[in-house]
């Protein structure tokens, strides 16, 4: 009997040395609680607790928090999770503490139907809890968002079409400015041709000299001096 007794209180010793060994929480989450408590009515039912549980639980992951499983008794169920957990408990594995952070929530009536509560929110330092019942919150964390998808590809069909028709407006500029060039050049030599005859002509017109009766003012016989 004295063997069984010692046994005993050895067993309780090791699970009282695994609670001592508890430690603070790397947070406190009554902030979080409050906002995401605001985002429902005046009384919470089980999946809006378990809901509202994983949110807190899923924006802290990063530090550790995670739900409390609860097989039996008052329970709530989480979407994606298959296990139910504590309607009001928040627990995390590095600190091996948790915490009830809602007061007066959702229970069960004695015929077994679901009683809805006011659920408020609230904070504490901290109790030890059975980290094999810890439960990962499920969803995407806000420090992890998900990898966005790639947008679909647009048709450029359209687009290409107008590439290839200003394409084609700039090659046809681009001869009607060579043309003109040509032009330019075409008319410039013309003219240096006819300044070129003018001062010919002119210089021609230097060594006639012209003699003899004038008849109407314009003398009838003309010679070139040389």
């Amino acid at each position: 009997m004295r063997k069984y007794l010692m046994g005993t209180a050895l067993a309780v010793f090791a699970v009282l040395s695994v609670s001592v060994s508890a430690g603070p929480f790397p947070k406190n989450l009554l902030e979080d609680i409050t906002t995401e408590r605001a985002k429902y009515g005046a009384d919470l039912g089980k999946a809006e607790a378990g809901a509202l549980l994983n949110a807190v639980a899923l924006k802290n992951k990063a530090l550790g928090f995670g739900l409390l499983r609860k097989d039996s008794g008052n329970n709530c169920p989480v979407a994606g999770l298959a296990v139910r957990v504590s309607c009001d408990w928040i627990v995390n594995i590095n600190s091996g503490t948790g915490c009830d952070m809602l007061t007066e929530g959702p229970g069960t009536l004695p015929d077994g139907s679901e009683e809805r509560g006011p659920s408020g929110p609230q904070w504490c330092d901290g109790e030890p809890f059975d980290v094999s019942r810890f439960v990962t919150p499920v969803g995407t964390s806000p420090i992890d968002p998900p990898i966005p998808p790639m947008p679909p590809a647009k048709d450029c069909t359209a687009v290409k079409m107008q590439l290839t028709v200003a394409k084609t407006q700039i090659a046809s500029l681009m001869v009607e400015r060579d043309q003109l060039a040509l032009d330019r050049d075409r008319v410039i030599d013309e003219k240096n041709a006819a300044v070129a005859a003018r001062d010919a002509a002119q210089a021609a017109l230097a060594n006639v000299k012209c003699l003899g009766p004038r008849i109407f003012g314009y003398r009838l016989s003309c010679t070139v001096v040389r």
